[in-house]
Formats: structure tokens, C-alpha cells, sequence
């Protein structure tokens, strides 16, 4: 059977890539969802002193330094500062675009997307150039260009016969979460050569200080920032952790005023504490705030930043573990979350974890951690340093340590089981469908029909399934799934990837596949 399977697949495979047709189908995709759009701004009153200094460089349109790097540590509210400037200049038609590096989306991980996404929103902010946005669009298809081409094509070109009274701004928040060094040293680099020929053009950047960032901005004459900190572990500004507090505690009768100066001392001056336990105060249920706060406010407090998280971090997840199996059902749900190529909804964790009833209550129980807007909305992770912890530390986290690849196989495992319940021939009821549908153009309300019978869950799956089997270790039990699937739902998957207008991603997706098939069986693993 499993040489049939393989087999099959390869003809599958074989006979995609030799229609013209798949070729055509290639898109520029853009994501629908984007994260950190939505990231809380300063509280009025605070950090009222960096504001003012990149407000001012902001206003300076004289200056050489056309780049404005906020690098530090993480947690120290980087990425709050970022939203704050950009909600001013957009109010004020000063930006061109914010773009968020997010660890949650694999599709906002790399530069792909960077200058078409960047340019669609200079069309929107400033429309004195909208048109030549546009025309660049359309005359640089992403797919035969190179990021320089695009870069220079899309977003320089057209700024260059920008003539406003103000400075136009990008902001790139977390260019650390960006994964490859490559595309982020292509990106600075390209800053670096094209700004000085577009002076109105402003470029506001935060990072954590990475090595191969550091290389790139430090000593550049287009930099302005490198001495400006958020944090100094020598003197931890208390007065504006104070001012976050109070504001998002003061309608809590269960915390005191001595309570809230505690959590700012404790704080050691790092906004990420201070917010994490804000929010887990405000998420716990009344009953058990006395309590709470006595093991957050009892322990020693520490120097090292990633310690002090750690230690949180650990509090959050031992109160989302009460109830009978609750560290196993907790795992599941979370292993699901921190892996996911692209952040999935409480429904679609029910549908890969079935047997799991605890999945509303757990994702309740860490939203200090993370955020959810509804059973069928993304959740995201809060702050990166969260996934880190799980990730990467394991002598640190214990029993709250997600393995990768494990995780990966057991999300599989739940794509493929949930495929097989959902998917089947001719899936949306098109009259009269003999083939695989190689076009989507001609079927009146077919996006309609696709959102109200395709689920997220199923979504997800078609897209990913792939993906998580490439990076899970190989098994005998995992490619059994595999093989069953292959056989009773392949042209199933091919149907509604097609669809969806994504039959040249189901052809790689085939071929990476068939790879690491042949790779099993050439090593002799007695998997296959």
C-alpha cells in the first residue's frame, strides 16, 4: 500500500506541474490578519521624555539622520512606544505604514511581504501619491522581482516625487522577530542605500540589540537613538511604572495602594512585569486576588530581567493548572498554540484536541499571557518572550516545557484526523463539477461559499498539514496517519486547495512531501 500511496501522489504531483494552467494561479498574497495593530498606546503621562525626542526628530526635516533605532532590552516597551508615534503621525497624514515583525504569524516572520504591504498603505495615508503607488504595484509582481526591486520600486520611487510640508514615516517594530538575519541585514541595508535620495522620508525602528542588527545601525551616519534607553538596570525609572499601575488597578477594590506600590517595586522598572500582573489581576477571579498577590509580592526579587520573567511566567501557568488532568490538558492546548505556523481560535483547538474540555477555561486562565477576542478569533501571544520561555528553557520551565517536535506531530496528527472528517468530493456543491476546478474565476459568490462551508479549523489544516509533518520527528504512528490520508482524502485536499486559489502552494506542499518520503525510506528507517 504505501508505494501505491507514493506513487499516486507523485502522478498527482506530475500532472499539476504540467498544466500551464497551475502556473497562473500564483498570487501575491497578502495576510488577512495582521498582528500588532492593535498594541496598547502609553498611558498619558508616561515616557514622556523619549516621545519628546522622537517627536522632535520627527519634526526635523534637515537632519541626515533619517533612521531613528530604539533598541533594548525586551519587555521594556518598545513596541508600545512604536504604536504610540504611529497613531500620532497617522492622525497627522505623517505615515506611510507600521509594520510589525510578529513571532504569532509565520507570514509576518520574514520581509515577503514588507514593500507591497508597506505600499498598499501608502496609497491609503497619503494620497498625493496614491496613483504612483498604484502604477508600481502593478508593474512589480512580487514573484519576479527581488526585495531591493521592490523596495526601491514601490516604496522609493514614488516617495521620491513626494513635495508635503511634513516628513513621511515607516515604522518597523520588532525587526528581531523577523527569522531569517538574511532578509533583516537585506533590509537595513537597503534603508541605508536608498534613504539619503529621499530626504522626507523617516524611518522608525525598534529591535532588541541582536548582534547582526547591531553590526548593520551601529556608527551609521543615518542612526539617531543609539544612546536613548527605555531601561537602565542601574536606575529602574519607577515613576512611570507607577502611573500604569494605578490606572489599570485603582477600580480594583481587591488590590490596595500599598499593593500596587509593591508590584512597582517589584517590577525592577520592566514594563513586561508590571503589565503581565496587571492583566493577571484583572483576569483572576475576585476570590483568589488575596492570594495571588501574596506569592507574587512575597518572593525575593531578582536582577536578572530574564529570571524575574521566568519566575511570572511560571505563577501564570500554575494558576491555569487547577483541576483534575489540568497540566496534561493545559500542554495540549498550549503546544498548539506556540507552534502554530499561524495563530488558530479556541474552536479550531476543540477540533485537533476533541477529548479536551478545558479549552475555554484554560485559555481564560492565561490571559496574562495571552489574548483571545472570542471562541472564533486568533489568539495571540502577548510578548515573545512568553514563547521563548517555553521554547527554549527547559531546565527553567519544567513540566511547562513544549517540545517542538512533538507538538508538531501531535498537531499533525489533528490536521490530518480533522481533514478526514471534513473533507469530501465536490465541497462547496458546484452543479455539475466533473474535474479539479484549475480556475476560480466565473463562480458567482464563491468566497461566500468558502467561508460558510470551509471551517478555520479546516482552514488551517489544508494550508499547514504539511508543514507540521516536515518538522516532527519521523513515526512509524505519524506516517501511518499520513498514508491513510494520502489515500482516502489526497484529491479531496487537492480540490479545495485549488479553490482557495492555492494549487501552486498544494504542489509544493506534494513535493516536499514526496521528499522527505524517499529520504525515510533511502535511510532504511522502518517507518514506511
Amino acid at each position: 500500500m504505501t508505494m501505491d500511496v507514493l506513487q499516486g501522489v507523485d502522478r498527482i504531483e506530475r500532472h499539476l506541474r504540467e498544466s500551464e494552467l497551475s502556473m497562473s494561479l500564483t498570487s501575491s498574497w497578502i495576510p488577512k490578519t495582521v498582528y500588532g495593530i492593535k498594541v496598547d498606546v502609553c498611558e498619558e503621562g508616561t515616557r514622556k521624555e523619549i516621545l519628546a525626542v522622537i517627536r522632535e526628530w520627527a519634526e526635523d526635516l534637515h537632519t541626515e539622520r533619517q533612521i531613528f533605532w530604539l533598541n533594548d532590552a525586551a519587555g521594556t516597551g518598545k513596541s508600545t512606544v512604536a504604536a504610540t508615534v504611529a497613531k500620532e503621525w497617522q492622525n497627522r497624514s505623517m505615515l506611510a505604514r507600521r509594520f510589525f515583525f510578529s513571532p504569532n504569524d509565520v507570514a509576518e516572520r520574514t520581509t515577503d511581504n514588507f514593500c507591497l504591504m508597506v505600499a498598499e498603505d501608502i496609497v491609503v495615508n497619503q494620497p498625493a501619491i496614491s496613483g504612483l503607488v498604484r502604477q508600481a504595484i502593478k508593474a512589480t509582481p512580487r514573484d519576479h522581482f527581488s526585495f531591493v526591486q521592490q523596495f526601491e520600486k514601490l516604496i522609493i520611487d514614488p516617495l521620491r516625487k513626494y513635495a508635503g510640508a511634513h516628513a513621511v514615516c515607516i515604522v518597523i517594530d520588532a525587526l528581531d522577530n523577523c527569522d531569517d538575519r538574511q532578509e533583516r541585514k537585506q533590509l537595513l541595508q537597503s534603508l541605508k542605500q536608498f534613504l539619503p535620495s529621499v530626504k522626507s522620508l523617516k524611518v522608525f525602528l525598534t529591535s532588541r540589540p541582536f548582534q547582526d542588527i547591531s553590526d548593520e545601525l551601529k556608527e551609521c551616519p543615518l542612526v539617531y537613538g543609539e544612546a536613548v534607553q527605555l531601561f537602565d538596570a542601574q536606575k529602574p525609572g519607577y515613576h512611570d511604572i507607577a502611573i500604569y499601575v494605578n490606572k489599570k488597578l485603582e477600580s480594583n477594590p481587591k488590590v490596595s495602594d500599598l499593593d500596587r506600590r509593591t508590584i512597582t517595586e517589584r517590577s525592577g522598572g520592566l514594563f513586561l512585569y508590571a503589565a503581565t500582573i496587571c492583566r493577571m489581576l484583572e483576569n483572576e477571579h475576585r476570590r483568589h486576588i488575596p492570594a495571588l498577590l501574596k506569592s507574587l509580592t512575597t518572593r525575593e526579587p531578582h536582577n536578572i530581567l530574564e529570571r524575574q520573567m521566568d519566575e511570572l511566567y511560571i505563577s501564570v501557568l500554575k494558576y491555569a493548572c487547577i483541576g483534575n488532568n489540568a497540566d496534561a490538558a493545559l500542554m495540549d492546548v498550549l503546544s498548539i498554540v506556540v507552534i502554530a505556523f499561524q495563530p488558530v481560535s479556541i474552536n479550531t483547538i476543540r477540533a485537533y484536541l476533541p477529548g479536551n474540555d478545558q479549552v475555554d477555561d484554560i485559555i481564560h486562565d492565561l490571559g496574562a499571557v495571552l489574548k483571545s477576542g472570542g471562541a472564533d478569533q486568533p489568539i495571540k501571544v502577548l510578548h515573545p518572550t512568553f514563547r521563548e520561555f517555553l521554547l527554549s528553557r527547559k531546565e527553567t520551565v519544567g513540566s511547562f516545557s513544549v517540545e517542538t517536535r512533538t507538538s508538531h506531530m501531535k498537531l499533525a496528527h489533528g490536521c490530518m484526523k480533522h481533514m478526514e472528517q471534513s473533507l469530501r468530493y465536490n465541497i462547496l456543491g458546484i452543479e455539475g463539477l466533473g474535474c479539479l476546478p484549475l480556475f476560480k474565476e466565473g463562480f458567482v459568490g464563491l468566497d461566500q461559499r468558502l467561508q460558510k462551508t470551509v471551517s478555520p479549523a479546516t482552514n488551517y489544516a489544508i494550508a499547514f498539514w504539511v508543514h507540521h509533518v516536515e518538522c516532527s520527528e519521523p513515526s512509524r504512528s505519524l506516517w501511518d496517519v499520513v498514508l491513510n490520508f494520502l489515500g482516502g482524502k489526497l484529491l479531496n485536499w487537492v480540490e479545495v486547495m485549488s479553490w482557495k486559489g492555492s494549487l501552486v502552494s498544494c504542489i509544493d506542499s506534494l513535493s516536499r512531501l514526496r521528499i522527505q518520503a524517499k529520504k525515510i525510506w533511502s535511510e532504511g528507517q522502518d517507518i514506511l
